[in-house]
């Protein structure tokens, strides 16, 4: 790990750890940007990875301005596919190779209720860093001609990623935004972090509450496939228990006993150390369990959604034995324990 520190430039780090054709692009991305008037950065995880040793590839810029237009300006130069989301004025550069690079204006995010996706207005450099979910992903380096590199924080993300710490912005964090949780979950588990006390009180008031449950099904679902794609995803799922949040989704985790042995239960049944064959990295789960497992995550309590003024939905108890590769229910085979999970 290269220890970050706020205000030095680090132009010498980049071309040492990012390929040549990247920082092509990135110096022509800001050329583009600056020609505009506009300040670009290199914002976000792409940025924690660099400085933890970590393999980087897809590239977030960050720019003071209208990156819709810029997008349509770097695509024309680069000759490359491009996705635009104009609701969330942001942009994905595609390019032959594979790598992308999303572009997206600077902005301030306004939740109307919670779990719902944000109202998104253009705002500042430092609104832009305040929005995101912990502070280790604030950390921002410069792109501009004179300034290439120079890392700014505003945020103390620096300290944090050095001590290995997740730090929510402010404290409305999970209730706003419930998937940040599962998020941290994973970042505890990939990258050995942890949260500091006050992040984790609020992750368990945000389960308690039951916010996670106010999710759409397709964030959900999106959060989840990303959660067993993990390399070792029966960790997370271990954690995520132990903050109270698989018995906000699910409704025969009710029945989950919050313990490593169940979880790993958990794992093999989704196929995690089933005999994969020769694939490239046999500890992945196996992807039609654990979809199908994920598939019924989310369906919920019909009790629980009628409390919340929503429409019950039943499912099956065949549906939930297929969706776990036939294996029983949750709570009896795999738990074989009763009793709510521990907070």
């Amino acid at each position: 790990m290269r220890t970050p520190e706020p205000g030095q430039k680090y132009d010498a780090f980049l071309r040492e750890r990012l390929p040549a054709k990247s920082l092509t692009r990135l110096r022509r991305i800001a050329r583009l940007a600056q020609k505009r008037g506009e300040d670009p950065y290199l914002v976000g995880g792409c940025v924690r990875d660099l400085f933890l040793d970590r393999d980087v590839v897809d590239l977030d810029v960050g720019i003071v301005g209208n990156a819709l237009e810029l997008a349509k300006e770097a695509q024309n130069a680069f000759s490359c596919d491009a996705r635009y989301h104009e609701a969330f004025y942001t942009a994905a550069l595609i390019f032959p190779d594979g790598q992308k690079i999303d572009l997206a204006s600077a902005r301030r995010d306004v939740y109307r209720r919670p779990a719902a996706l944000p109202s998104v207005t253009p705002a500042d450099f430092s609104s832009d860093l305040a929005r995101r979910d912990f502070t280790v992903n604030t950390l921002a380096l410069k792109l501009g001609a004179a300034e290439f590199g120079l890392l700014v924080d505003l945020w103390n993300g620096a300290r944090d990623l050095k001590h290995r710490v997740l730090r929510v912005l402010y404290k409305r964090s999970f209730i706003d935004d419930p998937t940040r949780i599962i998020r941290g979950a994973r970042f505890e588990v990939r990258f050995g972090f942890r949260f500091d006390e006050g992040t984790e009180t609020l992750a368990r008031e945000s389960a308690y509450k039951l916010y996670p449950r106010m999710l759409s099904r397709a964030r959900l679902k999106a959060e989840l496939y990303r959660t067993v794609d993990e390399p070792d995803p029966v960790p997370v799922f271990v954690r995520l228990a132990d903050l109270g949040v698989l018995e906000a989704y699910h409704r025969d985790m009710l029945r989950l006993k919050a313990s490593r042995d169940a979880l790993e239960k958990l794992g093999a049944a989704l196929g995690k150390k089933q005999d994969l064959g020769p694939r490239k990295n046999a500890a992945r789960v196996d992807a039609r369990a654990a979809r199908g497992f994920v598939g019924r995550c989310g369906a919920g309590s019909p009790r629980r959604d009628r409390r919340q003024g929503r429409p019950g939905r039943r499912v099956s108890s065949r549906s939930r034995v297929d969706s776990l590769g036939r294996a029983n229910t949750i709570g009896t085979r795999l738990a074989g324990q009763r009793g709510r999970p521990r907070a």
